[in-house]
């Protein structure tokens, strides 16, 4: 399976989403992105690999704007076998966002809920800082 977002700006990764995966700048303009695949038989100007870090990142800032929010089995294929409850349960900071339903964290994922949906920017921050703090022990 090929994953590639046709855009400026983007994400690849082969085999559904597990194998390694890049940022890709693409050439901006129609017709010179048509000139250069036609060349060189692609349109990419710079590819980056992600980090494990990065992914991780980028998939508390995705996942959770999605109603399924981050799937355990999705988050221990990256993490190394760190699963969400380890990393984010002993977190005060998550702990209240549990507590006032802003946030679900259970053997299933985490995800947010319908009123924490209403306020992700501020809950993704705070993850953020709680997935950085815990992350050494990860990479």
């Amino acid at each position: 399976d090929l994953t590639e977002m046709t855009s400026a700006h983007g994400r690849f990764s082969i085999q559904d989403g597990c194998g390694p995966r890049e940022a890709r700048i693409q050439t901006l303009l129609p017709d010179a992105w048509m000139t250069e695949v036609e060349k060189l038989g692609h349109g990419t100007r710079k590819s980056d690999p992600l980090s494990s870090q990065q992914r991780l990142e980028e998939m508390v800032i995705l996942g959770l704007r999605t109603i399924e929010g981050i799937p355990s089995s999705r988050w221990n294929r990256l993490s190394r076998n760190h699963d969400l409850i380890s990393i984010f349960g002993n977190s005060e900071k998550v702990k209240s966002m549990v507590e006032n339903n802003l946030l679900h964290l259970d053997d299933s994922g985490l995800r947010a809920s319908s009123q924490g949906l209403m306020v992700l920017d501020s809950i993704v921050a705070q993850l953020l800082n709680v997935l950085e703090k815990n992350i050494t022990e990860i990479t």
